[in-house]
């Protein structure tokens, strides 16, 4: 890990003790003494619980956090978004390497229609997160999986099925039931997006 300029091992903990940052799986995690906890996968994803005392207290791509989804798109000026692009973008900082490119490296995103996500709904791929009695079925009270599976359809289309993209579609869905406090079973096998052999020993090996 490089913090300013300098790399650590983890766990890693700043000297005034604000900031922690560790590993759990192939997570990436970090806790501030503020309450916030940030989850990044250093691939495809990452989870930001906002603890309560935030209620009503932030802005940009995570919402509002005021109860009401309906009213989460706002640009920076505080006006609401005409599009789900123009809400991301509104939010973009550009990086000092100039880095963030439109699209995708530059070039138009992939998209696929209904016909070429079919085979991908199915319950051993994407599926797996919206049956009632898989390993996710007992989240999906908490954490809605209608976006989690839609997500999943998208990215593992866009990568031609490519085993690794439904992996990480998988993981971050379990991801966010673990945030949420949900219990999940176990779903990694030898065989299917394979066991990590470390993880943090207060976290379940089933993320």
């Amino acid at each position: 890990l490089q913090v300013d300029g300098e790399r650590f091992t983890l766990p890693l903990v700043l000297e005034d003790q604000k900031l922690h940052i560790g590993q759990e799986g192939t997570n990436l995690v970090l806790h501030t003494t503020s309450g916030l906890r940030l989850l990044y996968n250093a691939a495809t994803y990452l989870l930001v619980p906002i603890p309560s005392a935030y209620r009503c207290r932030v802005c940009g791509l995570g919402g509002n956090f005021n109860g009401d989804p309906g009213d989460d798109f706002i640009l920076p000026n505080g006006s609401p978004a005409k599009s789900t692009e123009e809400f991301v973008t509104s939010w973009k900082t550009p990086p000092a390497d100039g880095g963030c490119t439109e699209g995708c490296g530059g070039k138009p995103c992939p998209t696929c229609d209904a016909a070429a996500v079919a085979p991908y709904g199915s319950g051993d791929k994407c599926g797996i997160i919206h049956d009632a009695t898989g390993p996710f079925g007992s989240c999906h009270h908490r954490v809605n999986p209608v976006q989690y599976f839609q997500h999943c359809l998208h990215d593992v289309c866009a990568a031609n099925g490519a085993r690794d993209a439904l992996c990480h579609s998988l993981q971050a869905y379990a991801a966010a039931c673990q945030a949420a406090g949900a219990e999940i079973g176990g779903w990694r096998t030898a065989a299917f997006c394979r066991k990590w052999s470390q993880v943090s020993p207060n976290h379940p090996l089933n993320i």
